[in-house]
């Protein structure tokens, strides 16, 4: 109803709606499909399984339940800006489309990033640390597959050759593609990271 609802679907693919409110959902199985139109509150999903955010609906925070303990969770949001929180296991988490603030929680987790670039799809990832970066050659298309080259990494405020793809700004965490390094395209950032990281090519794979 349009109340503040809690919905927990129990065993087997369900779908669920909570029609306005701030609702919290539960999922327990990856075929569980949470259903929420814009403007019906502030919903949040909370997952004990590897879980992704329906295409359309509007979730805005996806985390893992408070019993998920080290489980290796997987986190994948929508097109829409959302809030994501891994746990303590390690997890691979990817906002998708939109400003996401993505946090792993602890553990070796890994960050995707598979969508278009653009103003509108900046991510935060506020707690990096030994994690991994993931990006998609589709995207990120002068870089080669695997490890991040190292020469295609430069840590400051733009490309200082022309082999320089992703740029980490030490001053305001500002991660960003240049396409062509020194040449006429310019760099876009598409993400957040904390400033003053110790990121280096190692930090980063190429799929």
């Amino acid at each position: 109803n349009a109340g503040a609802n809690v919905i927990n679907g129990g065993g087997g693919a369900d779908k669920l709606s909570g029609f306005g409110g701030n609702d919290d959902y539960y999922v327990d199985n990856t075929g569980d499909k949470v259903v929420e139109s814009s403007g019906q509150g502030q919903d949040r999903v909370w997952t004990s399984v590897s879980y992704a955010i329906s295409a359309g609906s509007s979730i805005e925070v996806l985390g893992t339940t408070k019993d998920a303990g080290t489980t290796a969770i997987n986190l994948t949001g929508n097109e829409s800006a959302q809030t994501i929180q891994g746990n303590a296991g390690a997890n691979v988490i990817n906002g998708g489309g939109g400003a996401d603030k993505l946090s792993g929680f602890g553990g070796n987790d890994i960050f995707v990033f598979n969508s278009a670039l653009g103003n509108g799809n900046v991510d935060k990832v506020v707690d990096f640390n030994q994690d991994k970066i993931h990006l998609d050659d589709a995207i990120f298309a002068e870089l080669k597959l695997g490890k991040l080259a190292s020469d295609s990494f430069f840590a400051g405020n733009a490309a200082h050759d022309s082999s320089d793809h992703i740029i980490y700004n030490r001053s305001t965490g500002a991660l960003s593609y240049d396409s062509d390094g020194t040449g006429g395209a310019s760099q876009t950032q598409f993400a957040t990271l904390s400033p003053d990281l110790s990121l280096t090519a190692a930090s980063f794979f190429v799929t």
